[in-house]
């Protein structure tokens, strides 16, 4: 077999096979909503210049906690195992803990994607207390690269800070990055510093015109770039699995669609390490 042949590590780490879902008992067989994404407010404390929502200031008119903890209820007889609450900036919800709380008493695994601004430690403990499994914080760079692009002056240091926070509280934390012309130069310097706070995974996705990014087109990649980012993503990728192995979780980037599918990197990319190789099937039945 010759070199160009053989497996890539990916190929030797990936093979043990995901098991198949059990349905819970009384739970019909079928697709089911597995996994939610529930952005709980508007409200942010960040004027982030490539927000998708343009978050700021909360909605008009919102959920109440009893209209929130309805909704739980509902994804419970849905089928739902694990709710990712977002927002604007969720945590800036008073009844956040209790909402946590309700969730995970429901079976339900629930984190946190966060821009960190004030997830501050007592803040950590109180969630991870209410049944708060992990949290996710946005991180687009190095620290002046990110503050541009926050708005905010020690928005980076912040965020570093809340990912010691929710570590220390006991909760697995993840990162995820917009790319984009300010910072996709600077993955490597950026994935860096989120392995020296043990972060297992990273979701990226290109920054598109959306929000207020759409008022930012200069700062969109051009098409040619993003053969150099995907080139990148995979070496990250199998870097990220080499450093991890032997320490439990492998680390992994979730990449998202709009990166693009089908080329050259497709399995190393798509495929979880330790599981089985796979690639972009589109939307899948959520019981395979």
């Amino acid at each position: 077999m010759s070199q160009d042949e053989a497996p890539s590590p990916l190929v030797k780490i990936r093979k043990a096979v995901s098991p198949p879902r059990v349905p819970r008992a009384g739970e019909a067989p079928g697709p089911r909503p597995l996994y939610a994404v529930w952005e709980l407010t508007m409200k942010c404390d960040q004027p982030c210049e490539h927000c998708g929502s343009r978050a700021g200031a909360a909605r008009i008119q919102e959920l109440s906690t009893e209209e929130i903890l309805k909704v739980a209820d509902s994804l419970e007889e849905l089928g739902t195992r694990e709710v990712a609450l977002i927002g604007g900036e969720a945590y800036l919800r008073p009844d956040l803990p209790k909402i946590v709380e309700h969730l995970a008493k429901k079976g339900m695994r629930v984190s946190l994607q966060t821009g960190g601004r004030a997830f501050h430690a007592e803040r950590a403990k109180t969630l991870k207390a209410a049944g708060l499994y992990g949290v996710g914080v946005s991180i687009d760079g190095p620290p002046k690269i990110h503050d541009r692009l926050r708005g905010n002056l020690g928005s980076y240091a912040a965020a570093m800070k809340a990912l010691d926070n929710a570590r220390e509280a006991g909760m697995v934390v993840t990162s995820n990055a917009q790319i984009n012309r300010l910072n996709y130069q600077h993955l490597w310097e950026l994935v860096e510093a989120l392995w020296k706070k043990d972060a297992i995974a990273w979701q990226v996705a290109l920054t598109v015109p959306m929000g207020r990014a759409a008022d930012r087109p200069d700062w969109l990649l051009e098409p040619y770039m993003i053969v150099d980012v995907v080139d990148t993503l995979a070496a990250i990728q199998l870097e990220g699995i080499r450093r991890y192995t032997g320490k439990g979780e492998p680390f992994n980037i979730f990449v998202g669609n709009n990166i693009g599918y089908y080329g050259p990197h497709e399995t190393t990319l798509r495929s979880r390490p330790g599981g089985r190789e796979s690639f972009w099937q589109g939307c899948e039945p959520a019981n395979t």
